[in-house]
């Protein structure tokens, strides 16, 4: 096993939570990663351009929804 498999990532709730229903995010080796706080052996990964991407449209309202 590699080193960077065995580095755990650091979760950062997001600053919008509500009653502990919360977003986080860990940044880690060139990708990030995003996850429901209540499921979180479940995640998504993003590139870092992707998701500075999606974040961009997000708060640009971009987004159908």
């Amino acid at each position: 096993m590699s080193q960077a498999e065995t580095v755990v990532p650091r979760w950062r709730k997001s600053s919008r939570c509500d009653n502990d229903l919360c977003v986080e995010v860990a940044w880690r080796d060139g990708e990030v990663a995003v996850r429901d706080n209540s499921r979180p052996e479940i995640h998504l990964t993003f590139d870092r351009a992707s998701w500075h991407d999606l974040v961009r449209e997000i708060r640009g309202s971009q987004l159908d929804g």
